[in-house]
């Protein structure tokens, strides 16, 4: 092994590290939601089963009921994604501050309402599946321009609430990058042989796929391809 072999080694290990500490504590947020939700959904079992038919409980009962339904529903969505909460973290600079961005399935906040995971389809999650390093915004209220700057990107296959694999895609301080998602593309690939269904293509989504994706939905595009390549799906 020569110095640079060793050195590559190093610092995969420094970011798998980083990651798994990254997740950890990621995973205690998730479950400190899910903690609270039971607590509301206990709290509204017993309202609801303390009404006694007058109007002023009747109102309180539609209320827990309304408040349990939708603290049930929050809890399906993170227990369906929990084992696997996301697969890319992008760091971006916003200019003041530097933001983690997780990407995943659908958006999950903490108990501050701060998003823990940001729904692949957020404009700014294009930034991972894409060749770009900076994102543009223009907040349609004040007309000002917001841009961020892609400083990392990274692959992250998370298993049984496990972290299993990092890869460093991008790091803007290195200038070093690779394919785009080539190692879920695979894994996603290796499934689909043995598979009669449609696989969940989200992870492996290329740039070219991503622009599809999120071309106007008023403009005609031709998609061509060979066969097997997604062209039905990512329409």
């Amino acid at each position: 092994m020569n110095k640079d072999d060793f050195n590559e080694n190093e610092d995969r290990k420094k970011i798998f590290d980083k990651e798994n500490s990254n997740l950890e504590e990621n995973l205690n947020k998730l479950n400190e939601v899910v903690s609270d939700l039971d607590t509301t959904i206990k709290k509204s079992n017993i309202l609801m089963s303390d009404t006694k038919g007058d109007k002023e409980t009747l109102r309180e009962y539609y209320q827990a009921q309304a408040d349990r339904k939708k603290a049930l529903e929050k809890k399906d969505i993170i227990e369906q994604q929990i084992e696997s909460p996301y697969f890319g973290h992008i760091v971006v600079d916003d200019g003041e501050e530097s933001i983690d961005i997780y990407i995943g399935e659908e958006n999950i906040r903490d108990l501050n309402n701060n998003l823990i995971v940001y729904d692949r389809d957020d404009p700014i999650c294009g930034l991972f599946y894409s060749t770009q390093t900076e994102f543009k915004h223009i907040d349609k209220k004040s007309g000002e321009e917001y841009i961020a700057h892609l400083n990392i990107k990274r692959d992250t296959d998370i298993e049984n609430h496990k972290l299993v694999y990092v890869e460093e895609k991008y790091n803007s301080s290195s200038k070093k990058s690779k394919d785009i998602n080539d190692y879920f593309l695979q894994k996603v690939l290796q499934q689909k042989k043995n598979e009669s269904h449609f696989s969940n293509i989200v992870k492996s989504i290329q740039a070219n796929q991503n622009d599809i994706i999120r071309e106007d939905y008023n403009t005609n595009i031709i998609c061509q391809g060979v066969a097997g390549s997604g062209k039905t799906v990512i329409i």
